[in-house]
């Protein structure tokens, strides 16, 4: 059965943790991070409990490296920029 409950740690100490290498077709995520431990769990099996005396403090997963994406911040345009790309794509459509 798996425990759910971390032993507790500052904020600063919830760290996670996403280890992967150019070869392999895998990616090992570690977290001690309770908020990430509740997601994880519901979408990949636990690889790896590590526990103290004061109990369990992290967790680690193994999921398929494909399955990480980097995403590009949004920009945020004014609206003399949005009219100056609207017009550009009008002339070039």
């Amino acid at each position: 059965m798996l425990t759910t409950k971390l032993a507790p740690r500052t904020l600063e100490e919830q760290e996670t943790t996403i280890v992967f290498d150019r070869a392999g077709d895998t990616m090992r995520i570690y977290t001690a991070d309770t908020t990430m431990v509740t997601l994880l769990d519901k979408k990949y099996p636990r690889a790896k409990e590590y526990t103290d005396k004061g109990g369990l403090y992290a967790v680690e997963y193994v999921a398929d490296k494909s399955l990480l994406t980097f995403r590009t911040k949004k920009m945020t345009l004014t609206d003399e920029q949005k009219k100056e790309r609207a017009a550009r794509l009008r002339k070039h459509a």
